[in-house]
């Protein structure tokens, strides 16, 4: 399947990958070969679902995904 069009774009070890947050605290990662990867966003952080949920409450960094999370969370998780 093709990466939304509203993807963002990753360069992991030379290989591109795209992810987007989806409704419901969902993080989409399509990898090289467009296959999807779903699973939450507070796995993606490392948190636990109350301490991301009381961030995005509140407008913190601890409710935000940001992309060098998603680097990591696919380096430990989908690249073995």
């Amino acid at each position: 399947m093709k990466p939304h069009n509203k993807a963002r774009q990753l360069t992991i070890d030379g290989a591109i990958w795209w992810w987007l947050c989806g409704s419901g605290g969902s993080i989409c990662i399509w990898d090289v070969n467009h296959q999807k990867h779903v699973t939450q966003d507070f796995t993606v952080k490392g948190v636990t679902p109350d301490t991301m949920e009381r961030g995005q409450w509140k407008g913190t960094r601890d409710g935000m995904v940001h992309p060098s999370e998603v680097v990591d969370y696919i380096k430990a998780n989908l690249l073995g």
